[in-house]
């Protein structure tokens, strides 16, 4: 079992206090984030390195590569702080991914959770900085939408998916 490192916890909603702007993209993130860090912690380090027989990419690498994804976004909604530029680069995905997966391959689970963690954090204190008409553009939503939201379904879809199938492995 991994060790549970300091999330991002303090980002909810609260019931009876007003609700900024920001608060329903950030609790979002948090929420997704807590969610996927559950499920890492539940997952065996064994399954957690597997890597499938199509040869794709372990969970441990999957979580990696998504986290690299994560630090990117922070960092040109941190640019994006009062025009929309930084955010209309169209990115090489297939080669960033490749990038990013061959820069944290040999990381442990361990430095991945870190990372992961870090990452999200460093995402979370960029969002509380934007203006909220900032954060409620339609470019910086859809930025958030594909670079964390698709990305954490990645994230979900391949544990769930190398679980399951540990799972049926382990019972035949």
């Amino acid at each position: 079992m991994i060790a549970l490192l300091n999330t991002p916890t303090q980002n909810v909603i609260r019931p009876g206090l007003p609700v900024s702007e920001s608060e329903p993209v950030i609790e979002k993130i948090t929420h997704d984030f807590l969610k996927l860090l559950q499920i890492y912690h539940a997952t065996p380090v064994e399954t957690l390195q597997a890597c499938s027989q199509d040869g794709e990419w372990a969970i441990k690498d999957t979580f990696a590569v998504v986290s690299a994804w994560v630090w990117r976004c922070a960092a040109l909604l941190e640019a994006a702080h009062i025009s929309n530029g930084p955010l209309l680069a169209e990115p090489d995905v297939d080669g960033l991914n490749q990038e990013f997966y061959n820069n944290r391959q040999n990381w442990t689970c361990i430095d991945v959770e870190v990372d992961f963690c870090k990452s999200h954090q460093a995402l979370l204190a960029v969002l509380k900085q934007l203006p909220p008409e900032r954060l409620a553009d339609k470019a910086i939503l859809e930025t958030i939408a594909t670079q964390i939201h698709q990305r954490h379904a990645q994230c979900y879809v391949r544990s769930q998916v190398r679980s399951h199938s540990s799972f049926q492995a382990d019972n035949t």
